[in-house]
């Protein structure tokens, strides 16, 4: 027997974040982030959720999700979960070989302006504290590089309205990246 879908009626701000079995690399070139990437934009016709932050990274991802509808997070997930697995096995030929998630999404709640600001700031600064790029906003995969450079229109409106230091916010003294 499969588990209960998990509820979140409409409005319900989640952070959600999905990890390659083994921590694995998803994402190995280029082309691996436009595919995830794009299927966002996809997912965003479907109405099901506004997609109000993202970061991608070579082994998982994170999203702040809104549900527009009723349990819209939860049927957003299952079917942005299943086409990525499916286009990914598909094009690396590996249709049959086991799972490519360590298991099914994780999600936490947002319930205050003052979390939402912190987890979206969390999710935007991944790729810079992870030292793939000094700065969060040079980071391609992620709502930061979207909202700096208008590039890419998956985004909604925030609900609430950034601190006019949301750069420094983002990147507060990460390390250097490492030549990759």
């Amino acid at each position: 027997m499969g588990r209960p879908p998990r509820s979140f009626p409409a409005a319900t701000i989640a952070h959600a974040v999905n990890r390659a079995v083994d921590r694995r690399l998803i994402f190995h070139k280029r082309g691996d982030y436009q595919a995830f990437v794009d299927l966002l934009e996809e997912g965003r016709r479907k109405t099901l959720v506004d997609v109000l932050g993202y970061c991608v990274m070579p082994n998982h991802w994170h999203l702040v999700l809104r549900a527009s509808v009723d349990d819209g997070i939860s049927q957003y997930m299952k079917w942005l979960t299943a086409t990525h697995v499916l286009r990914y096995r598909t094009y690396h030929e590996t249709l049959g070989l086991g799972h490519l998630y360590q298991g099914r999404f994780r999600t936490n709640v947002i319930e205050h302006d003052a979390e939402f600001l912190t987890v979206l700031c969390y999710v935007e600064a991944n790729a810079a504290k992870a030292g793939l790029v000094k700065q969060a906003e040079d980071w391609e995969w992620s709502s930061a590089y979207e909202r700096t450079t208008g590039v890419r229109r998956i985004t909604a409106p925030l609900p609430v309205i950034l601190p006019h230091n949301w750069g420094k916010l983002l990147n507060p003294n990460w390390p250097e990246p490492e030549d990759r």
